[in-house]
């Protein structure tokens, strides 16, 4: 009987590392998401209103510099095209930040329920 309870405690332990494999991989792909969903949420709350209110100021000083408001508005989206470039180019840097930062929050307790396993088995 012991070779059967040896044999079906290594197949509960498979069992079990095989649930945590599906656990872990869901949890990256939702932590990947979310890093998506952070990122544009972010960019268009800060955004809008800092780029808006530096935007319109700097066309004025620009409209000054080339006594023209057309070429201060053009040489403003300018500008605005440039940063848009850089944050998309970005992107795939701040999402997988975000994404470290969800997993290791959802992983945390982890290592609590790691820690209670191993004082349960016999040495």
């Amino acid at each position: 009987m012991s070779l059967l309870g040896a044999w079906r405690a290594k197949l509960e332990e498979y069992a079990q590392l095989r649930i945590s494999l599906v656990k872990l991989s869901l949890i990256e792909r939702s932590a990947k998401l979310m890093g998506a969903i952070m990122f544009g949420f972010i960019i268009m709350c800060l955004g809008f209103g800092v780029l808006a209110f530096m935007g319109f100021g700097l066309m004025q000083v620009l409209t000054q510099a080339f006594d023209s408001a057309i070429a201060g508005a053009f040489c403003m989206a300018g500008i605005f095209l440039l940063l848009v470039g850089l944050v998309v180019l970005s992107r795939k840097n701040i999402v997988a930040r975000i994404a470290a930062l969800f997993i290791s929050v959802l992983t945390a307790d982890d290592d609590d329920f790691n820690d209670k396993r191993s004082e349960n088995k016999e040495p």
